[in-house]
């Protein structure tokens, strides 16, 4: 224990004994296990840590913060209380800070529930307004059978966001059914985040593409193999971007991300 250790240390305080190591330089024999014991407690407090799939928060100062999972006091046992779906529902972790919830979540939410028949999860749309937003995230994050999530560059300076992705890990090592889609969306690595994120099968934006282009050719065409829908076209999925923007943005409010695709389709269109 680390309590022994130090008492070890103590009790050859005294001694004078040195050995020469490889370089030829002499050495103490009391800092060689004062430096050994300081290097194995160290070992010891990261494997600790590691074995948790946690994801640091990012400070603006470019430091690293530990906020664990999504939380609530007094609740240990979200699970028993929030059981999971039977049948599909899919939380939608993003973060508006740098675009994707316009250019990637919101249009993907609304084609999984519209054209894949799976029940989604997305924050700007489903919380109410002066609820608590912690248990109105916190309820969908355990019910949720796969959690879709948006790595873009601002991801993991949002706390919530960093949380939300610490839970689905955590939640990934103990229920062999619970499934994430990661997504990288305008950044090509997750450095800084945990070793088991790392080592997830991601949804890449190999060719930069413009949102248009990496929804109807990589993203949605993805999820229709994971919910185990028909096979569309690229023609088809792009009519149904087109719905998407006709019907629910408004042709007047939709972003600029998809006003070039837009327009260049109704230039076109027989």
């Amino acid at each position: 224990s680390k309590r022994m250790s130090e008492s070890f240390s103590a009790k050859i305080a005294p001694c004078q004994d040195s050995f020469l190591c490889h370089t030829k330089v002499r050495h103490s024999l009391l800092d060689a296990v004062q430096d050994a014991t300081a290097e194995f407690w160290k070992a010891q407090a990261h494997s600790s840590k590691s074995n948790e799939p946690y994801t640091d928060l990012l400070l603006e100062s470019g430091k690293s913060k530990h906020v664990g999972e999504l939380g609530q006091a007094g609740l240990e046992e979200p699970q028993a209380k929030w059981p999971v779906k039977s049948n599909y529902f899919v939380f939608i972790s993003q973060t508006g800070r740098d675009g994707s919830k316009e250019e990637i979540a919101r249009p993907t939410s609304w084609f999984l529930n519209s054209i894949c028949d799976v029940k989604t999860f997305l924050d700007a749309t489903d919380i109410n307004p002066g609820c608590d937003k912690t248990s109105e995230v916190m309820r969908p994050a355990y019910q949720c059978t796969h959690a879709l999530v948006i790595i873009s560059p601002k991801y993991r300076t949002r706390k919530f966001c960093v949380q939300e992705l610490n839970t689905f890990m955590k939640r990934r090592q103990r229920e062999p059914n619970f499934c994430v889609i990661p997504v990288l969306w305008r950044t090509d690595n997750v450095d800084g985040y945990h070793r088991e994120v790392d080592e997830l099968t991601w949804i890449v934006d190999e060719h930069h593409n413009t949102p248009d282009s990496f929804l109807l050719t990589v993203l949605w065409p993805k999820l229709l193999q994971v919910f185990d829908r028909p096979k569309l076209s690229y023609m088809e999925l792009k009519q149904e971007l087109v719905h998407y923007i006709k019907e629910y943005l408004g042709v007047d409010d939709m972003p600029f991300c998809f006003q070039r695709f837009f327009h260049d389709y109704m230039q076109n269109a027989p």
